[in-house]
């Protein structure tokens, strides 16, 4: 499924993109703002590649990781933006039945920033699991694509700004649970590790 921020990229953009492996919902569109308001909303929406910034000096790249390096001419700052260390969880809104699969790096008041930022126009969320893994990364990335046929894109906007949300699933909590588990299993990660909600049989 083609990511709608793509259209917004250069073909030279989407190519580094590509090749480093970073992911179209980690990106924030800068346009017209500067480092000190871009790096505070990046935080919050845990966005990490800003792009339509203000060019570098050397190039006129135009991706920086959010605190303001260009990454196109400093690409061991892709390290940071990539590292895998963190929470893989999963969140579910009864109203509009979807599920988020995502990455944090903190799990505290995720689920409160959730529904503040109203992720996906949404705010219901419920986190009703999380594994905390140095696999974090590489977990999120196989449960999405476990559940790719029933992706969801939604359009929406937090502080004045155009974002989309692509970590949405059209699947039951017990379902995206089940693709969690065995993904786990995929990855030699223990299931020990995993933290269910104790309201999740209210979920389901």
């Amino acid at each position: 499924m083609v990511h709608p921020f793509q259209s917004s990229l250069s073909k030279s953009e989407q190519a580094f993109i590509e090749m480093h492996g970073l992911k179209y919902e980690w990106l924030f569109d800068a346009q017209g703002k500067g480092l000190p308001f871009y790096k505070v909303k990046m935080e919050l929406l845990e966005k990490r590649v800003a792009f339509n910034t203000t060019p570098c000096k050397d190039y006129g790249h135009k991706l920086r990781s959010r605190h303001g390096h260009c990454l196109q001419c400093d690409e061991k700052r892709i390290a940071w933006v990539t590292r895998k260390r963190g929470f893989t969880y999963l969140a579910f809104s009864n109203s509009q039945k979807l599920v988020k699969v995502g990455f944090s790096e903190k799990i505290e008041n995720r689920e409160d920033s959730l529904n503040r930022t109203k992720y996906g126009g949404i705010a219901d969320w419920k986190v009703f699991c999380h594994v905390k893994t140095n696999q974090a990364f590489k977990l999120e990335s196989t449960v999405q694509k476990a559940l790719r046929t029933t992706q969801v894109i939604r359009e929406y906007e937090h502080g004045g700004f155009r974002q989309y949300a692509n970590e949405l699933f059209k699947s039951s909590p017990s379902d995206s649970l089940e693709s969690l588990t065995k993904s786990m299993s995929e990855l030699s990660i223990s299931i020990n590790k995993l933290v269910l909600d104790h309201n999740f049989s209210n979920l389901i």
